[in-house]
């Protein structure tokens, strides 16, 4: 599974001459930082060391103490201060804002951004705490006057209400990787937090130990220059460093990488980041996207980048994303890669099959369900349930994280959210065999089912349900003649169907191998493309309408007098899907596109496939 991403900032509260000594000693940094004697020889001691030095944000440091702390060696660890040290950040020094400002502020930092970041100058993870400390000097600049300035640019003018937001996410700045998962060899979150304790050959911890410091936010683990200890060599621990200074290059302070800033041993943090991956990309300043197999555009077609699941909302996503190739050189000359009319975008769109107005303005939303499912169509995924959750967000649903209930539960699971959000016509456009599903038959079983749908126009909203019963959902049912040909107890492929309603005629319906027998069955088009009726009013067939094939058991109708009888139709004998190819046809009364033909109301019937 692909996940994951970064951000960066400046330094907590200090005093002007401090922060402007420490950005002035302030050189980029190795990601393999060096050892000292006294950390390899009393480890323990190093943590008390930078549980002392986590009071840094609290009281100013001394200039000795700032270049002290450059001069280091590097950490990778997580830091997350006290909740009573940073609940209620003080700005009431140099200018205050607006309190609707600092709510916005608190809001946005602890619920639309990473749960942790790597801060690039010292090279640790952090948490939400130490990125709100970081940012709260940027956020007094969003002044009255900024705000009016802001509402007045548009017409009519904004309320402060939405403009607000805007100005707070700008002034919140991370980078974000996206790239292709390596077999082995990526440095993930314990790698990041238990190198140097395990690695120490003349101390040992217990975990119960570990665990306590863990919690209490008493470690600063460093990573170690020795090869062979910390593996600083590998591919993936090569990618991450080259992302960081890439970062760096952007002035950027955070960077999210989803292979060591997600704790995937906590359910519930991996529930979060996967729920929560979108809008992270979404939010980020810039998206650094890393396509290991590619040189030149030209290599695009095969890049294995575009063939993953995951990765198709980290291409939708990020409102500005910067592409680099297998050598960390950029692809383009252009800092923003989401330009109109660039050869990149062409290669993009001709690789994808998404229009450029799409791969450069995308609106996370459950419309268009069809179109958007044929863009993940030929990708892959590691486990099965991914090809779901990778989905949520450029649908804007959300599923809960199940691993190990199977691809088409998880699929089907993510079609009932997108019917309960929009019902959209558009997810019924699919064709072909149904998923394994026990209360339907009329759910599709991946993105590829959607793949060669007709195109049409979403007109109205269907009322869609999955209940005990199957799929409900509202069709304009048509009946169907069938050209019986003499059955000799064969099942046969293709039969003829004929619609006398409407002066439809005969209807051409590819079977997909599916065939029928002799027992004798009634027939139907359901209709799911239509204009609902609205309260007593008639439905509305567009001049091309996409339907189902429909069959149900022949049951003569008679009276049935009281009393007991054998005559009846069960739920068994009731209307089912039947699993063809597309079926799209031309309406021979509507003249044109902007017509419509209003049919009895009698012809709407709430079925359950």
């Amino acid at each position: 599974m692909d996940l994951v991403h970064p951000e960066v900032r400046s330094s907590p509260e200090q005093t002007a001459s401090q922060s402007q000594a420490v950005i002035i000693s302030h050189v980029p940094l190795p990601l393999e930082p060096p050892t000292t004697a006294k950390e390899d020889a009393d480890p323990v001691a190093s943590l008390v060391e930078h549980s002392h030095f986590r009071k840094w944000w609290r009281q100013p440091l001394n200039f000795w103490n700032a270049r002290k702390r450059l001069s280091s060696p590097q950490r990778i660890a997580e830091i997350e201060p006290c909740s009573d040290q940073i609940e209620n950040i003080n700005m009431n020094q140099g200018g205050s804002p607006a309190q609707d400002v600092l709510d916005e502020f608190n809001r946005y930092v602890m619920n639309d951004i990473p749960i942790r970041l790597i801060y690039l100058p010292t090279m640790e993870l952090v948490g939400r705490n130490f990125v709100k400390t970081h940012f709260q000097d940027r956020i007094k600049e969003i002044t009255e006057d900024l705000i009016a300035e802001n509402q007045a640019r548009v017409i009519p003018p904004w309320t402060r209400e939405r403009v607000i937001p805007t100005l707070v996410s700008g002034k919140v700045e991370y980078g974000i990787l996206s790239h292709r998962w390596l077999d082995t060899g990526e440095p993930s979150y314990q790698d990041m937090m238990e190198k140097k304790l395990s690695g120490s050959p003349n101390v040992r911890h217990s975990s119960s130990n570990i665990t306590s410091w863990l919690k209490e936010g008493r470690h600063a683990l460093h990573m170690s220059r020795d090869p062979s200890e910390n593996e600083v060599q590998s591919p993936g621990y090569n990618k991450l460093q080259k992302c960081c200074e890439e970062a760096r290059r952007l002035d950027l302070h955070f960077l999210w990488s989803d292979t060591c800033c997600i704790d995937k041993n906590s359910s519930a943090e991996l529930d979060e980041s996967i729920r929560s991956m979108f809008r992270w990309y979404r939010n980020s300043s810039i998206c650094i996207a890393y396509l290991g197999g590619t040189t030149v555009i030209e290599d695009l077609r095969l890049e294995e980048w575009f063939m993953r699941g995951w990765t198709l909302q980290e291409l939708l996503a990020p409102r500005k994303i910067k592409f680099f190739n297998k050598d960390w050189q950029r692809l383009t000359e252009q800092d923003d890669d989401k330009e109109e009319d660039t050869p990149l975008m062409t290669a993009l769109h001709e690789v994808t099959g998404i229009p450029e107005t799409e791969l450069i303005d995308f609106s996370p939303i459950p419309q268009y369900i069809d179109k958007r499912m044929t863009w993940a169509a030929q990708r892959k995924t590691t486990r099965a349930e991914d090809v779901a959750y990778s989905l949520m967000g450029i649908f804007d649903v959300s599923l809960q994280i199940a691993y190990g209930e199977g691809g088409e539960r998880a699929f089907g699971r993510l079609i009932e959210a997108i019917m309960q959000a929009g019902g959209d016509s558009s997810v019924l456009n699919w064709a072909g065999e149904p998923a394994k599903h026990h209360a339907s038959f009329a759910l599709p079983a991946s993105p590829a089912s959607f793949v060669g749908h007709p195109d049409i126009v979403t007109i109205g909203r269907l009322d869609l349900m999955l209940t005990s019963r199957g799929l409900r959902i509202p069709l304009v049912i048509l009946p169907l003649d069938m050209t019986k040909p003499e059955f000799d107890g064969r099942s046969i492929e293709n039969p003829k169907f004929r619609c006398p309603h409407h002066d439809i005629g005969e209807v051409r319906i590819d079977s997909r191998g599916y065939r029928f027998g002799a027992i004798l069955k009634q027939y139907a088009l359901g209709i799911f493309h239509y204009i609902p009726a609205e309260d007593s009013a008639n439905p509305g067939l567009p001049k091309q309408v996409a339907a189902y094939l429909l069959e149900r058991n022949e049951v003569e109708a008679q009276e049935i007098p009281l009393g007991l009888s054998r005559q009846y139709r069960s739920f068994e004998d009731g209307w089912r899907r039947v699993p063809t190819g597309f079926i799209y046809l031309e309406l021979p009364g509507v003249p044109d596109f902007t017509s419509l033909l209003y049919v009895s109301r009698t012809c709407l019937q709430t079925v359950y496939l």
